[in-house]
């Protein structure tokens, strides 16, 4: 006899998470998530940290998808540092503006853009 799938993915209780509107939410939330993020952005000629998380750059964004076996991303004007053991691996971007960039992160995670 085959196993149910438990119903509690579908409860009362969790029906705001239901459909597009609960995924932008924790879309939105994830772009903010720090502690699962694995990749950090350092911007700007102050660096300002920015963080991100591959899967997501890589379902959204050529730079991601185009990239070859041990490579990360092909960004032009970047330097990519090896992370060190669970730290996120950073990416320079001295010639990226902190505040657009943050704009940009925001699009490829929600599809939203805020001007």
């Amino acid at each position: 006899m085959a196993n149910r799938v438990s119903n509690n993915c579908c409860s009362a209780g969790s029906a705001e998470r239901a459909g597009l509107p609960g995924l932008l939410r924790d879309l939105q939330r994830l772009s903010e998530d720090q502690d699962s993020a694995d990749i950090v952005f350092i911007l700007g000629t102050a660096e300002e940290k920015v963080y991100a998380h591959k899967i997501i750059l890589f379902a959204r964004c050529k730079s991601f998808q185009n990239t070859k076996r041990g490579e990360v991303c092909r960004i032009p004007g970047c330097t990519i540092t090896p992370s060190v053991g669970t730290q996120p691996t950073p990416i320079r971007m001295p010639h990226v503006q902190p505040e657009t960039f943050r704009l940009f992160i925001q699009y490829v995670y929600t599809g939203k853009l805020l001007l």
